[in-house]
């Protein structure tokens, strides 16, 4: 194995193959840039070309300068190991000058190779997370994996690592998630089951420009650590390497310079004043630290929400800031958030919500570090009550005309009938309704009255109705029936009378009808004519002819 000045060959060799990444280093579809090394011929897994979106970008000028700061790992506790680890937090990008890079990253050799990995950006894309392998030998670039599509934002914390699997595969992670979120790409044989050089393993914060520049300031809460048997260990001992100048003050510290850092953490940047290569940044294992819990709330309900404090301090009582603490308890309860950094007073807060419970909890709530560099932790007792389940007396369906409102009574009771007040309920119609209120809170007898504005079209409504106050549960559901208003009777029974109005008279007609064809014919009467007086006898009456008077007509045929 050939020995490189703490592996500063391969890390600019690194940031060289970084310079392909482009203005589209976040665009998948960007045309792919030349690929690297076509893989080792005994590697067990396909190793894809990179994928380097944009143009090629290199420094130029004779003004071009690089410098490298690291943070280089003298502990030989710490191999063999089987895995390597850095937590950058709170990184924020640079403005770099033109033809410029940044890079952020942890240098570990394994077997024949030399692995770096971590955040890397120039001057014209966005940060982007990578890893890169290289023949420890030869230097020769033999993988380089970018994870294009996951943006990186400023303020946020990334945990870079790099583990054993088993047989020889090893495999690179960040934030716990295989790198490019793909098995085949965060998974390579290294062909070593551990790394075994403690001086192989380095943090390093470096950059290339072609003028002066001041970088941001950048903290590593976990610069380097190395995965054991036990677990994960910080190396006791780490010196401090610079490589090259960009003409400006830029400085790494650790907390032999800053004591309020724990061991294992580094700062670098522009406020730091430069310190000599081999000057030790941290001594020493872990430090101890006193945590302390203090709750809003001795008691709280099932569902229900407790603040809490917590305080770093050391053994001699001064305020530890810039200490991170997970928050954990027997119960299973949720926290927000679940880690929390204290300030400069040693102090932080957060918010506890207890889970649903259906009996009384004993819980112990915890506070520890979550840093390698700090080890101790607080507790506090909590109980958790259980909740009650509501009974929500409702009817089970109304009916209401369109675009009419209708009013309807929840009441809120326990399982023994007794009415519980002050209960909030939820409530929730279907979309083509409205509600109100959409949320109260019963009064004192249990009661809650709702109103539902019907829609202008018949349908059918479901109206909920749920308990969402803290340490109750429960639920009630209305179906709401939305049709035409029933008519008066007469409007109803008028198309009836009609009808049989109609009927009657065609009755009657078909009656008359029948009658008419059931009477006999009757013969027709004899025919009469009119008939002549009798002529007069001859002599008869006065002289002269005349008529005799009337009514006394001589009598006819059969007549006295």
């Amino acid at each position: 194995m050939r020995a490189r000045s703490g592996g500063t060959l391969a890390l600019l060799a690194s940031v060289a193959a970084l310079l392909l990444v482009g203005t589209a280093a976040a665009q998948p579809a960007a045309p792919a840039g030349p690929a690297v090394a076509t893989g080792l011929a005994h590697r067990t897994l396909p190793l894809p070309a990179a994928r380097a979106p944009g143009p090629r970008l290199l420094p130029a000028g004779p003004s071009t300068g690089q410098v490298e700061l690291r943070a280089d790992a003298h502990d030989p506790i710490s191999v063999p190991n089987e895995g390597a680890e850095m937590n950058v937090t709170g990184f924020s990008p640079p403005t770099l000058p033109a033809n410029s890079t940044f890079q952020v990253s942890l240098i570990d050799v394994i077997g024949p190779y030399q692995a770096v990995f971590g955040i890397f950006m120039n001057s014209t894309s966005a940060p982007i997370a990578f890893y890169a392998l290289y023949g420890n030998l030869t230097d020769k670039l033999d993988r380089l994996v970018y994870w294009s599509n996951l943006p990186l934002y400023p303020g946020q914390g990334y945990l870079f690592a790099v583990t054993h699997v088993t047989s020889g595969l090893w495999q690179f992670t960040l934030n716990g998630v295989p790198f490019d979120d793909s098995i085949p790409e965060s998974t390579v044989n290294l062909n070593a089951t551990a790394s075994t050089w403690s001086t192989g393993l380095s943090y390093a914060v470096s950059t290339v420009t072609a003028s002066t520049f001041t970088p941001a300031t950048v903290v590593a809460t976990v610069a380097l650590a190395t995965l054991r048997p036990s677990g994960w260990y910080l190396p006791r001992v780490a010196v401090a390497t610079t490589v090259g100048s960009l003409g400006t003050s830029w400085g790494i510290e650790g907390n032999l310079q800053h004591p309020s850092l724990p061991p294992g953490e580094v700062v670098t940047g522009p406020a730091i004043a430069p310190i000599a290569t081999g000057a030790e940044l941290w001594n020493g294992s872990a430090q101890p630290i006193v945590v302390a819990i203090a709750l809003a709330s001795a008691t709280v309900p099932a569902n229900g929400l407790v603040g809490l404090s917590v305080t770093a301090t050391r053994p001699t009582g001064e305020p530890v800031p810039g200490a991170y603490l997970q928050l954990l308890d027997s119960a299973g309860s949720s926290f927000e958030p679940s880690t929390v950094e204290t300030g400069p007073g040693g102090n932080a807060s957060a918010v506890l919500l207890a889970p649903n419970a259906s009996a009384e909890i004993s819980d112990t709530v915890t506070a520890r570090s979550s840093l390698l560099g700090f080890y101790g932790s607080g507790s506090a007792r909590l109980n958790i009550t259980a909740v009650v389940h509501v009974l929500l007396v409702a009817p089970g369906e109304v009916t209401v005309a369109p675009s009419a409102t209708v009013g309807i009574d929840f009441r809120s009771t326990d399982a023994t009938g007794r009415a519980l007040g002050g209960i909030p309920l939820a409530l929730s119609v279907n979309a083509s309704a409205l509600v109100a209120p959409p949320t109260a809170v019963t009064d004192a007898s249990g009661l809650l009255s709702a109103r539902v504005q019907a829609p202008s079209t018949p349908t059918t409504l479901l109206l909920l109705a749920n308990v969402v106050g803290a340490g109750y549960w429960g639920g009630a559901q209305v179906v709401i029936h939305v049709v035409p208003p029933t008519p008066p009777w007469i409007d109803r029974a008028g198309p009836y009378l009609a009808y049989g109005a109609i009927a009657a008279l065609a009755a009657v007609a078909i009656l008359l009808v029948v009658r008419r064809a059931r009477v006999p014919p009757q013969p027709l009467p004899p025919f009469v004519r009119d008939r002549r007086p009798p002529a007069r006898p001859a002599g008869s009456g006065s002289a002269g002819g005349a008529a005799p008077p009337a009514g006394n007509d001589p009598p006819g045929p059969g007549q006295p």
